[in-house]
């Protein structure tokens, strides 16, 4: 649902009949999960949602957990962009999700991926602020991707020879360094 309204935004100011027919389908898939929802139940402080999903209980009231589950899309060279998604959790309960079109043609799919992991350690450094500034206790901050290229990207100091990645992007590598993030593979 998220993927088809953000192409959807992009067809705002001038849009076609195809962007019609996209808009009459999400409707109709609204309109058939009607009666569907998310069940939020009371989170465990620590909790990682594999533990949840595992049954593993082991309360920390003094440890907050922030996951954010990462992945791209690589649209392969030509003028496509990738799209960027993330989901957040915090103790393991699912609290903020995104879709975003990557603002640069990603030239192979370890670039696009570290974009969408970049992406979202921006979020979730955001989250942290926000979670520790309402529960006054420290949080841990953990970002899953499925790519280990961009894990390690992010885990190590310095370009090397890395290639087509902006600079400015490779701040994350202080933030896993300095223990704002942890990088994790899924």
């Amino acid at each position: 649902m998220q993927f088809t309204t953000k192409c959807l935004a992009s067809y705002l100011k001038a849009p076609t009949k195809n962007s019609w027919q996209y808009l009459g389908r999400l409707l109709r898939y609204l309109k058939g999960a009607a009666d569907y929802g998310v069940c939020m139940i009371s989170p465990n402080p620590g909790v990682s949602l594999f533990e949840k999903l595992n049954g593993v209980f082991e309360n920390d009231d003094n440890k907050r957990l922030i996951e954010t589950f990462t992945d791209a899309d690589w649209q392969g060279g030509g003028n496509a962009k990738s799209t960027s998604s993330g989901c957040h959790c915090v103790n393991s309960l699912l609290v903020h999700t995104s879709s975003r079109t990557q603002h640069v043609i990603s030239l192979s799919s370890t670039e696009s991926e570290f974009y969408a992991t970049t992406s979202g350690a921006i979020d979730t450094i955001y989250l942290k602020h926000i979670t520790e500034f309402l529960t006054d206790r420290p949080s841990i901050a953990n970002i899953w991707t499925d790519n280990s290229a961009s894990r390690q990207i992010a885990c190590k100091l310095g370009t090397s020879r890395l290639r087509h990645v902006n600079g400015r992007l490779l701040w994350i590598q202080s933030k896993v360094r300095d223990n704002v993030l942890r990088m994790v593979q899924v």
